[in-house]
């Protein structure tokens, strides 16, 4: 049967209708059915206009094409329009098209919502039993979470693997507080690192080559530091009236403030455990000081032009010992069975003044 009406303008070609109040059709009002085994040909033609392939074509196989007359898939859009498809609904809620794999159970959804929605209204999900990957009303992109505050915003980790194996990763704090750091607007020169300025601007730095003392922080338990045959010089080079080391344990008490100690089987030093030498031409002045409390002059003292003195800072002779309390200034024994004191001049005068010796039989 063909029916044509080519002089037909605001009319039906082909009117079917029906007003029943119970209408409930297991066909339809327009049945068009092949029954047969066939599987190949066109079962229906629904052309819009002149355009080929304009309209809906059914084929026997089941394929229903929108713009073509040959769907390669149960549904097939084609067009030349900027919306070939477009899905609207008018509900507050979310809208959804659900895309669902019977054999695995697992099921997707392309979801936007509404202003009543359950997510931030104009926003768009892919959603299986949450939100997977979501774009906000703004274009913000979020992965992990349905208000992204960021072009990009992902909640957890951030990998990139590597194009043959492994992978190298960013993971923030559970608690990452609110940061945004600025990078650098060009790479930085060989050996530099990254420095912020606290507030989230980072630059690039050349880094010292070695820490201050002034930024050591206190000791939480004891340390060894070994530092095996590794020669270790500290140089104050500008030092002038400073001190530029200076130890104190106020607390101590049964303790050493410094304590230098080898346990070698063939020590044989030159310069002794402790060397403490002044190695420019000057005379004046103080070498050491050993002081041995808090009464002045106590303890012993070395200086510059060579004299030492026990119980002065200011000795007179190569070897001063004063004692203002002590009847006793030098306690000279042996245990071999006797004891001497052995005086030399090699100028040939020698001169003993106020001695007195006394035995004690000891």
């Amino acid at each position: 049967m063909t029916v044509t009406a080519n002089a037909l303008t605001t009319g039906s070609l082909m009117n079917l209708t029906t007003s029943s109040a119970s209408l409930n059709s297991t066909s339809g009002v327009l049945n068009v059915a092949n029954t047969g085994a066939s599987t190949t040909g066109t079962l229906a033609r629904f052309q819009s206009n002149s355009t080929a392939g304009s309209g809906m074509t059914i084929l026997n196989s089941g394929k229903v094409g929108i713009g073509t007359t040959a769907p390669t898939a149960n549904l097939e859009v084609s067009g030349s329009n900027f919306n070939t498809m477009r899905v609207t609904s008018s509900v507050v809620s979310n809208t959804s098209l659900e895309i669902n794999n019977s054999s695995s159970g697992k099921s997707w959804s392309l979801l936007t919502s509404g202003s009543g929605g359950s997510f931030p209204a104009g926003s768009f999900h892919i959603y299986d039993t949450i939100p997977r990957l979501t774009i906000g009303s703004t274009g913000n992109v979020g992965i992990g979470t349905t208000s992204p505050g960021a072009p990009l915003d992902v909640k957890g980790a951030i990998r990139m693997s590597g194009s043959t194996s492994g992978y190298t990763g960013f993971q923030p704090a559970a608690a990452a507080g609110s940061t945004v750091w600025t990078l650098p607007a060009a790479d930085g020169s060989a050996n530099q690192v990254l420095k912020t300025d606290g507030a989230g601007v980072l630059s690039w730095a050349t880094p010292a080559s070695g820490a201050a003392l002034s930024g050591l922080t206190a000791a939480a338990a004891t340390n060894t530091i070994d530092n095996l045959n590794f020669a270790q010089t500290w140089n104050w080079s500008t030092a002038t009236t400073q001190s530029p080391m200076t130890v104190t344990a106020d607390a101590l008490t049964t303790g050493s403030l410094m304590n230098l100690t080898t346990s070698s089987a063939s020590l044989n030093s030159t310069n002794g455990l402790l060397n403490v030498a002044n190695t420019g031409a000057s005379t004046t002045g103080i070498v050491a000081r050993i002081q041995s409390n808090s009464t002045a002059g106590s303890g012993m003292t070395v200086l510059a032009n060579g004299n030492v003195g026990i119980g002065t800072t200011s000795p007179t002779s190569l070897l001063s010992v004063y004692s203002s309390t002590n009847h006793a200034i030098a306690d000279v024994r042996s245990t071999w069975g006797s004891a001497s004191l052995n005086l030399t001049s090699y100028t040939g005068n020698f001169f003993i003044s106020k001695m007195q010796v006394a035995y004690f039989g000891y």
